[in-house]
């Protein structure tokens, strides 16, 4: 598989989440072993693309404590679709580091897809709370003009729906984002009908 876990409508409750932890503070490490040129940015299936991948009406689901590096794309990555999106979400204490590194040359496949740290598009009631995230993305000597601005260490936002989805009350604190030279520390956006609203960034 490209993922290492895949999350699709796990549903805990309020008063019952469901905590996915390492038995150790970052002693459980996924590595991908995938920054490599063979695997960036295909999507082959002996390459991993993602750490976490938390899809559809997933809610009350927390992450803890891993160590993700050496994946092709994301660490952890969150993505609904109208009427189905993740909610109250808690990516806590994760070391997330070397995601894509490998130079993308000009004219490559996909050259303007981005890598990140965490990347949560179309969800609400997100808390990302005390992760340590550093090298992400490409390497320079590619395409200059994609080199420094499409990967971030967090990448946040309602992007690709089309039909008002959401993407709102986000809490974003106690980080630490440092070495991430192919884009920003923290990206934020949305589109024309598509809200992002509500994002606290307490560091």
């Amino acid at each position: 598989d490209t993922r290492f876990a895949y999350i699709h409508n796990l549903d805990g409750t309020s008063d019952n989440w469901i905590t996915i932890k390492a038995e150790t503070k970052w002693g459980a490490i996924l590595d991908g072993n995938s920054n490599t040129d063979a695997c960036i940015p295909s999507s082959r299936a002996d390459c991993t693309i993602y750490g976490f991948f938390v899809e559809n009406t997933s809610s009350y689901i927390k992450i803890q404590d891993f160590v993700i590096q050496e994946v092709t794309a994301v660490g952890i990555y969150t993505n609904g679709t109208t009427p189905n999106f993740a909610n109250n979400l808690n990516f806590y204490r994760n070391k997330i580091h070397d995601i894509g590194r490998v130079i993308r040359p000009v004219g490559s496949f996909n050259i303007s897809g981005g890598h990140s740290g965490i990347y949560v598009d179309e969800a609400y009631n997100i808390t990302i709370d005390s992760n340590i995230i550093y090298a992400i993305g490409r390497l320079a000597g590619g395409d200059s003009n994609n080199d420094y601005n499409k990967d971030h260490a967090m990448y946040l936002g309602a992007f690709y729906d089309t039909t008002g989805s959401p993407f709102y009350n986000v809490d974003i604190m106690n980080n630490v984002l440092y070495n991430n030279t192919s884009g920003w520390g923290i990206q934020i956006g949305s589109t024309a009908t598509a809200n992002t609203y509500n994002v606290n960034i307490l560091n």
